[in-house]
Order: C-alpha cells, then structure tokens, then sequence
C-alpha cells in the first residue's frame, strides 16, 4: 500500500464508514508464533469437493524475501523438486547511474541485520510505475533488475531476506501443505486495486490507492460507478445469488465498504472468525484481513515497517483457528498477499 499524500487516506475513509455503518473496530486476541498449533494432517481423506474455504490475505511480502530458504531446502533433497525461490543474489545499484556498483542481498534476520520492520529505511515499492521499474532487465540475462532503480526510490531492504527461523509460522506451513513459487499478483500495481480484484475479480480500471473520490476527481468516467459504493458486481454478490453461505471477517478497516452498504450482512468483526472456526460454523466462503497498517507500527499485516512477528502471531491465530476447528477436515485454506515489495 503506497502512502497517499492526500489529506484523506484509506484508513481515514474507512474508519469514518466504518462508524457510519455502525461497525466496531476493536482489537483481536493474539498468540505467540511460537504456540502455533502442530499441523498434523488429518487422517481422515480429504473431500475432492471442500464445504468451505477460508482465504487471508496478507500484503507486501514476496516468495523470495521469506522463502529463499525453502527453495534450498528443497533442492538439498536430491529429488530433482525445485521450488523456484532464491536467497543469494546480486543486482547492480543504478541509483548512482547505470553502471554503479553491485549490491548483494543480504539476511535481515536474528542471523544478520536482527530488524525485522525495515526501519529507517524505504518502504520497497509497489506502485504502478514502479513495479515496471523494478521488472526491467537491464542487463538482458532473463530476469528482472531494476530493484535499485531510482525511478522508485528503494534502498538495500528491497534486498532482503529472512530465514525459516524467523518466520516459524510460514516454516511450519510451507513444510506440512502445499505453497507455490510462481503465484503473483492481479495486477502489478498497488494494494487497494489488488484488494478490489480480491473482492471482484476486476479493480474497475483503477491502479492506484486514491480512494473513490480522489479517483473520481482523476477519471471523471468513473463517476457513474461510484455512488454510495462501487457498483460494479462482487464475489458476495454471486456468493448471494447462488445461494453459497459467506463472511468477510475484518480486524480493523473493512474493504467490503468500499461497495457501500450492500455486503453490510455478510461483514463481521474478526473475532466472530475465531467463535465461528472453534464452532464448526463457517460460511462455505470466507475471507479474513489482517489489521492493516498503523502509524504506531503495531499492525499485524505484514505491510512494512510493520514488524514481521506481528504478522507471524496474527497467521498463527488465524490458521491455527481453522485447522483445529471442524472445519478443516471438510475445508481448505488458502494464505495469500496483495502484491510486492
């Protein structure tokens, strides 16, 4: 999510719905990561067709930032299996001009830097532009290298990685079900209309996070699609008409707003995810956010400068919620994020 410098933010817009909805925007119960539940797979065999299926999204992290490890775990075991994400690489800092000096990534775990939030350095970006930036190859060896590209202004963290010792959680997950090395964003832009392709399969044409107003101000085309809501068709919609049980379970700021008041039935507050996981009593379809990005840094979204560990806590909670209710033996989950960085 790309910091707007417009007076109004999304969190700003969302908390002000959110009051006007009359929806309540307190905080969850959190678990240490190292508690997470045991993933021992069930024996019972799994349905072809799952009751129900939960998907949490997360946000600005990459395979290669938290899992460069597993890919070496992977190849160490001379299977010939390759999971398809490195920790070791070196790219050339063209901030200084196009033949600068070369910069390697590097460990920002309890093995190397120990800074889990990338403090004080940049947010990596993940805007429109700069994500185009970034997948230039320069160099013309098939990958791209314009992680140290000034156009976008990133700094070493966009170098970084982690070890399994430092996400225990991801460890745990990756190692007991199935994570993918080549799954990428909708669309190579920033959070908000990867959030809107989330919901809807489409972000309306927008590829930034202005909010409503400020992209109706911008394309004025879109003002016969905004009133009290974007009025384009959502998965709640279709969830509703096919007569499919459905939940989006927010922390803090709830994206279903951004459609108004339509999806007001199916929006719940986070801790009903837990009652209902612990129950049995799921939806067939269920999303859950994570507590997005807070100026105190105390968010659990794994959006930098968010400490990571946060982020740990928060998919042990949620996770661990679903494979020790009911309904994991007769559900599947998937755990993803809205794009890079």
């Amino acid at each position: 999510m790309t910091p707007n410098p417009c007076p109004m933010d999304r969190r700003t817009f969302l908390k002000g719905a959110a009051v006007g909805a009359g929806l309540s925007a307190v905080g969850g119960k959190a678990l240490a990561a190292s508690n997470f539940v045991n993933l021992a797979l069930p024996s019972a065999a799994r349905p072809d067709r799952p009751e129900t299926i939960v998907v949490v999204m997360m946000e600005n992290r990459s395979v290669n930032h938290y899992l460069g490890w597993y890919g070496n775990e992977v190849a160490a075991r001379g299977t010939g299996e390759i999971f398809d994400a490195i920790q070791h690489a070196t790219y050339v800092d063209r901030r200084g001009g196009p033949t600068g000096p070369t910069v390697a990534t590097e460990n920002w775990g309890a093995a190397g830097r120990n800074n889990f939030h990338g403090r004080p350095y940049h947010d990596p970006s993940h805007s429109y532009g700069g994500g185009r930036a970034q997948m230039v190859d320069h160099d013309g060896d098939g990958r791209p290298d314009g992680w140290l590209d000034p156009a976008h202004g990133n700094d070493e963290f966009a170098l970084s990685y982690y070890e399994a010792t430092d996400v225990p959680v991801w460890a745990q997950m990756v190692r007991t079900f199935t994570t993918f090395d080549h799954y990428h964003a909708s669309l190579l832009a920033a959070t908000q209309p990867n959030r809107y392709y989330m919901h809807s399969a489409q972000s309306g044409g927008w590829v930034s996070n202005d909010l409503p107003p400020q992209a109706v101000a911008a394309q004025p085309g879109l003002a016969s699609k905004w009133g009290t809501g974007w009025d384009w068709p959502t998965i709640w919609d279709m969830c509703k008409q096919a007569g499919v049980s459905c939940a989006y379970y927010y922390s803090n700021l709830p994206e279903t707003l951004f459609w108004g008041r339509r999806h007001l039935d199916i929006t719940h507050h986070v801790s009903e995810y837990y009652a209902r996981a612990a129950s049995g009593m799921l939806p067939q379809v269920v999303f859950v956010d994570p507590w997005f990005i807070d100026p105190q840094g105390i968010s659990n979204d794994d959006h930098p400068h968010e400490d990571l560990r946060l982020g740990q806590e928060f998919l042990s909670d949620v996770v661990g919620a679903f494979v020790n209710g009911p309904s994991f033996g007769r559900g599947a989950m998937f755990v993803t994020y809205d794009e890079w960085g």
